[in-house]
Order: structure tokens, then C-alpha cells, then sequence
């Protein structure tokens, strides 16, 4: 005969390996991305891995021997951003699902100005002083108390 407690521990670290499955995999898809953009007339190919990093340059072409050099430097530059947006936009599709909805700008490297909580978080705090965001009318800082001690946002 199995207690409750056992139950509750038994269903805990069910949902613990669930999680670690599912971080798992998601570090696997991160892993696995890489985007190839070409310029226009195949000039140039840049391939970014998830963090945009350039993994492949090449030139399928010999279009680029016409070039300028700024022409193919502006060229260059412009395939690597359509890249590094494209990967971004992969990164994007793999970590937005396992983020709580308040973060979900974090996965594109979208940094508020006052970063968000949790609700849970927010239920921890909202009665604590040293958390209480300043009056908009207030002429201090937001970031700073009267005292002077800076805010965590």
C-alpha cells in the first residue's frame, strides 16, 4: 500500500524526467540548427549555426570576381544578416514553447527594460518594499530608492 506522500514523490519526479526529456530535445533541436542564406545571383553563401555564428562561407559562384569590393563586402554583410535572422527565427520556433509567456521575448534576444516575472515571483515580492516600482511621477530614477541602494530592475 502505497501513501500519498509516495504518490506526490512518485508523480514529482515523473514530471522531473518529463522536463529533463523535454529540455533535453529542445537542446538537441538548438543544436541541430543551421541556416544557409546565398545572396542574390549566388554571389555568396553564409551558413550560421544557432547563435548566428558563421559555420560556412562560400562562393557557389564566380559572380563575386565582378564585384567591387564594397559591393561584395555589402553583399557579404547582408547574406550573414539574413542569416543570423533566419537561425534567430529557428532559435525563436525551438525555445518559445518551453518558456513561460512573460520570457517569451527573451527567446529572440528581446531585453525589456524591466524585465518581467513570473506571476508566482510577483506573488513572492509585491509586498516587499525593496520591490515596489517608484511612482511614474516620481523624479528619481526608476532604478534608484531614496536611499540611494539601486533596484534589481
Amino acid at each position: 500500500m502505497t501513501s500519498s506522500y509516495d504518490e506526490r514523490i512518485g508523480d514529482l519526479l515523473a514530471d522531473y524526467r518529463r522536463q529533463r526529456d523535454q529540455l533535453s530535445e529542445m537542446q538537441r533541436k538548438l543544436k541541430e540548427i543551421s541556416v544557409t542564406a546565398t545572396a542574390p545571383g549566388r554571389a555568396v553563401a553564409v551558413t550560421v549555426g544557432a547563435q548566428g555564428e558563421i559555420t560556412d562561407l562560400g562562393f557557389p559562384t564566380t559572380a563575386y570576381r565582378r564585384m567591387a569590393p564594397a559591393e561584395l563586402a555589402t553583399v557579404l554583410l547582408a547574406t550573414i544578416a539574413d542569416a543570423r535572422q533566419r537561425a534567430a527565427a529557428e532559435r525563436e520556433t525551438v525555445l518559445k514553447p518551453h518558456l513561460p509567456k512573460e520570457f517569451r521575448d527573451l527567446a529572440v534576444g528581446a531585453l525589456p527594460e524591466h524585465p518581467p516575472m513570473t506571476e508566482d515571483v510577483r506573488k513572492l515580492v509585491e509586498d516587499d518594499p525593496r520591490f515596489v516600482r517608484p511612482q511614474e511621477t516620481d523624479e528619481r530614477s526608476e532604478r534608484e530608492r531614496a536611499d540611494g541602494e539601486k533596484r534589481w530592475w
